[in-house]
């Protein structure tokens, strides 16, 4: 689960870094004043939300169980830089190229640990047919 959560992490990072919201398609442009401030500091004219990078960088996986994991913000100053942003543009959710992400890993892994299928089970069929009992076996267990 560490593996599907630190795949699932890097995948919301990488689209927002470049300029994707939560929907998977491209966060509005900035405010023109915004957007010389950040190019005079370096950086790049794009809601990437990468100004310093310590909002993102704060990021990380937070708890891991054998069947969740949870990603979060350390502290509390990028909770806050961060929910402002999401205010301005949906972004910190799982898009659908983040779930095809996690779940290419959960195929591979599965895969590398011997199981052949991950996503939709096959369907259930029974293996034998009951064989009728016969006379000996009626009476031996008599």
């Amino acid at each position: 689960m560490q593996r599907l959560a630190d795949v699932g992490l890097r995948s919301v990072k990488t689209r927002v870094r470049g300029g994707i919201g939560s929907d998977d398609t491209a966060m509005p442009p900035l405010k023109a004043g915004y957007q010389r401030v950040k190019l005079r500091k370096g950086g790049s004219a794009i809601r990437d939300l990468q100004l310093t990078g310590n909002m993102l960088n704060n990021l990380t996986v937070r708890a891991v169980t054998d069947g969740s994991a949870r990603i979060a913000f350390t502290e509390s100053l990028a909770r806050t830089e961060a929910l402002a942003n999401e205010r301005r543009y949906p972004w910190l959710g799982w898009a659908p190229s983040d779930f095809r992400a996690i779940l290419a890993e959960a195929q591979r892994t599965h895969k590398d640990q011997g199981s052949a299928r991950v996503g939709n089970p096959p369907p259930f069929r029974r293996i034998a047919a009951e064989r009728p009992r016969t006379e000996n076996a009626a009476r031996a267990s008599d």
